[in-house]
């Protein structure tokens, strides 16, 4: 007489624990939904800087490959003509080749340039003078530089304060804006970041003898001493690195507030 009844009742499970499951099938709940929201937001947050610190890391060293790239080719041609160049990359150039002047017409882009110092005769990739960090997308873009606070030389970067002939050597250099390595962005334009003569000893009355050492218009500056040329384009405040590299060859991330407030006499650092 009783088996009806039990029989009813297990049916009754059977049927409530296949609602609950059709329940729990058909989509997650509002706070579970949240939860998951809420562990990406947290994940997104710890390891979005993680990545992009190993980003910047990656382009830094591209960038002191860069470096010891010119120091390669800078001894190349110190090894052919017995000094360094002006310049590391070149002068801006006409479609035909010839020097490139202001109100000439627009040159072409340093890749194509044909009588560089180091390009192309001893690098051949012109990446060897781009900053994985520039910001400068115009590879025909002409700027001006002017040299450092601490410098001997004062304002802009001419033919006269390079060494390099010209009919008009009192006139501004032009750099190619892409070219990182002989220039770097500052926040009021463009700073010499190479130089065979940082002090002016003659215009400026200096006895040689007491003058820096280390600079490369000398015979035998300190290799480790000197500073080749260095990158500014990887530092937003002074405590980020800027990769320096010195005439023995020895490529470095250095303190960006260091590297500002020395920048081509950074000897003991």
């Amino acid at each position: 007489m009783n088996r009806p009844q039990v029989f009813t009742v297990q049916i009754g499970r059977d049927y409530g624990e296949s609602r609950m499951r059709q329940r729990h099938e058909a989509g997650f709940t509002l706070v579970e939904v949240l939860t998951v929201i809420g562990i990406i937001a947290i994940l997104t947050a710890i390891l979005f800087p993680v990545f992009s610190r190993a980003r910047e890391q990656a382009r830094q060293t591209t960038c002191i490959s860069n470096l010891h790239e010119l120091y390669v080719k800078t001894n190349l041609y110190h090894n052919d003509f017995d000094a360094y160049p002006p310049l590391l990359l070149g002068l801006p150039e006409n479609p035909d080749g010839s020097a490139w002047q202001p109100g000439s017409g627009t040159p072409v882009p340093m890749d194509k340039i044909r009588s560089g110092y180091l390009y192309p005769a001893y690098a051949r990739s012109i990446d060897s003078f781009i900053c994985p960090d520039s910001r400068v997308t115009d590879r025909a873009q002409i700027v001006n530089g002017v040299f450092p606070a601490n410098a001997g030389f004062a304002g802009d970067a001419t033919y006269a304060t390079h060494g390099i002939a010209s009919a008009t050597p009192s006139e501004p250099l032009p750099y190619y804006a892409a070219d990182s390595y002989d220039l770097t962005p500052v926040s009021a334009g463009y700073q010499v970041t190479y130089s065979r003569d940082w002090t002016n000893a003659e215009g400026l009355g200096i006895d040689t003898r007491t003058d820096h050492p280390n600079q490369l218009k000398y015979p035998n500056p300190p290799a480790d001493k000197t500073v080749l040329t260095w990158c500014n384009a990887h530092a937003h405040d002074s405590n980020d690195r800027c990769p320096v590299v010195f005439l023995s060859g020895t490529a470095k991330p250095l303190k960006a507030g260091d590297v500002r407030a020395k920048t081509w006499n950074l000897a003991g650092l």
